[in-house]
This record gives structure tokens, C-alpha cells and sequence, in this order.
């Protein structure tokens, strides 16, 4: 983890940045940049990818920590984190310079907070959408109601309670049905989400 962080320091001063700087070039925050350059937080592909594409596009693709970079994108490429089966590695790289920095930093939030929990709960699909979903919340949403701070309440209080899911998930379906009936009334073909 030591090597990863060093790589990260290397090239961002190598670009004479900031944190907070690199952060916006990144499209995360800085405090992830500062986990990063402590080896407390393991970049993800997309970061390593935008990494790569920032550093080379410096012209600072033969830097040391560059390289390491690229052997630590190659190595998750390698165990299945990112890319596809059919496809190489240089279509993963250039699939993943594509993506864009809200949807980037969305998913640097959900690594975050994955990585705070448990291992168990890290690798439990459930938690894995949950995370992606509080982080598509944070990024996206202007204000919350506090509606869903009492849903989350309610589900933390009652969740091991027998009969508990099956509630929540009559709800989420009268939920979803309202929904429904209101994005149609209002002329739309589908509801947002």
C-alpha cells in the first residue's frame, strides 16, 4: 500500500498540484486524494485510469510512479476489477477515460464508504448497491427529505425483526406505484427511478 501511495504523491506533485487540485482533476475530494497519499484508501481502477490519462497526458509517462500506476491497473485488471471478459486491457483503459467525473466521483464515494465497513459487509452484494446508492444520493441529490432519514431510522430499529424486509418491501412497491401513476399523470413514460 506504501508503494500505491507513493505513487500517488509522485505524480501529483509531479503536476505541481494541490490536494484539492488534483482532487478536481481526479473528480473526487480532496480528503480521498490524502487517503490515497497515506495508504489508508486503495485507489480504484477508474481513479488509477484517470490517473494514468492525466499523468501521460503531462507527459509524464515514463515517471517511475507512472509505471506503477500502470502495473497496479494491470494487476486489478488481472483479478476481474474492471473490464470486461472478451475485451483487453487497453479497451478497459479507454472504456474507463470515458466515463464521466460525476459518475466518478459517485463511485469513489461508494469505495469509500465500502471500505469503512467490515470485510464481510464489504464483499455482501447488498451493501455493495447500498453504498452505490447513498453515493448517487450524496452526489446527486440537492436536499433529503427527512422522510428518508426516517426510513433508514425505521430499517436500522426493525431490520432483525421477523416480517421486517417483507414490510419494507411492501412499502417500496405502493412506493414505486405512486410513483408510477404520478410520472404518468404528469405525461411521462416512466417514473425517475
Amino acid at each position: 500500500m506504501k508503494d500505491v501511495a507513493d505513487a500517488v504523491r509522485s505524480v501529483r506533485k509531479a503536476l505541481g498540484k494541490s490536494q484539492d487540485e488534483f482532487a478536481e482533476i481526479l473528480g473526487c475530494r480532496r480528503n480521498t486524494v490524502s487517503r490515497y497519499e497515506l495508504g489508508k484508501l486503495m485507489p480504484g481502477p477508474i481513479i488509477l485510469v484517470r490517473m494514468l490519462d492525466v499523468a501521460e497526458n503531462a507527459g509524464l509517462a515514463r515517471l517511475d510512479a507512472t509505471q506503477r500506476i500502470q502495473v497496479l491497473l494491470r494487476g486489478q485488471f488481472a483479478q476481474g476489477l474492471f473490464g470486461s471478459a472478451g475485451g483487453g486491457f487497453d479497451q478497459a483503459v479507454a472504456l474507463g477515460r470515458t466515463i464521466a467525473p460525476g459518475l466518478v466521483r459517485e463511485m469513489t464515494l461508494s469505495g469509500e464508504l465500502l471500505s469503512s465497513l467490515s470485510e464481510s459487509k464489504r464483499n455482501d452484494p447488498s451493501f455493495r448497491k447500498f453504498a452505490v446508492a447513498v453515493a448517487q444520493v450524496i452526489e446527486e441529490c440537492d436536499a433529503i427529505d427527512d422522510s428518508i432519514i426516517g426510513i433508514l431510522e425505521l430499517w436500522a430499529a426493525h431490520c432483525q425483526r421477523p416480517g421486517a424486509a417483507e414490510r419494507f418491501r411492501d412499502a417500496l412497491g405502493f412506493l414505486r406505484a405512486r410513483l408510477w401513476c404520478s410520472a404518468e399523470s404528469q405525461g411521462q413514460t416512466e417514473p425517475n427511478s
